[in-house]
């Protein structure tokens, strides 16, 4: 994209059923409460024309990761198993029409020609990690985000690695926190000193996005990077939590 058309991304991190929803195979604590604000967020993308890029675990049996002794560090129960149940998103997070991007590597130009004039981008993943698919950097390239705007589960795993990701790539990242839950509280600390410390980041809350909704009709005459470049800004003015 051209300098001015650069907008903010929403980056919705594995928002799984078997990650959200209780009865999930690698549910985490909570995740079912943030639902709401969930949904709050991609309704407020999509009624601003903000691109939602979405990763999804797509595992198989036969994954690294996957293991029947896991160490909730590198390895982790079956979950998220391609064609199951758990590997979908949960309703209220679905994406329409994505542009489904897994682990083989296409060139960019294929990339670009893509996503050209889509908003919803999923990247499937085998790791915990969004940037072990060789296209999450290309994707990122192209979309020449503004500001990233990230929540979901969990956030001391995958959100955790995301959020570094995009810092390191110099990216500026919004975390919605009321839009995530974490798995370990101890851990959760920890990852919170190791993302502080890097320039570019900041915690908000999904609240008062609702607000943005009455609003969009009056923006329809802009374009959608303008757009979505106002409805972000106005997501960051009314925001509860700031960096501590």
């Amino acid at each position: 994209m051209s300098s001015t058309e650069r907008a903010p991304v929403l980056w919705d991190v594995d928002t799984q059923v078997d990650f959200v929803l209780p009865e999930g195979k690698l549910a985490v604590p909570g995740a079912a409460a943030a639902v709401p604000a969930m949904a709050r967020l991609v309704d407020w993308a999509r009624s601003n024309g903000i691109v939602h890029v979405a990763s999804a675990d797509d595992h198989e049996v036969t994954d690294p990761e996957l293991s029947g002794t896991p160490d909730f560090e590198s390895t982790y129960p079956p979950h998220c198993l391609r064609g199951t149940r758990g590997a979908q998103k949960i309703p209220e997070t679905e994406q329409a029409d994505p542009v489904p991007l897994g682990q083989v590597a296409y060139p960019p130009a294929l990339v670009r020609s893509l996503v050209e004039g889509r908003r919803e981008i999923l990247l499937l993943k085998k790791s915990f990690d969004v940037f072990t698919n060789p296209n999450t950097e290309v994707v990122l390239e192209l979309l020449d985000p503004t500001q990233v705007i990230v929540f979901g589960v969990a956030t001391d795993v995958c959100d955790h690695a995301a959020i570094v990701g995009l810092l390191r790539r110099g990216r500026r990242v919004t975390f919605v926190e009321d839009a995530s839950r974490g798995l370990e509280r101890g851990r959760l600390r920890d990852d919170a000193r190791d993302v502080f410390a890097l320039q570019g980041f900041e915690r908000h809350r999904a609240a008062h996005s609702n607000r943005l909704r009455g609003k969009a009709r009056a923006r329809n005459s802009m374009s959608r990077p303008a757009k979505a470049a106002a409805a972000s800004a106005r997501l960051q003015r009314s925001a509860f939590a700031q960096c501590e």
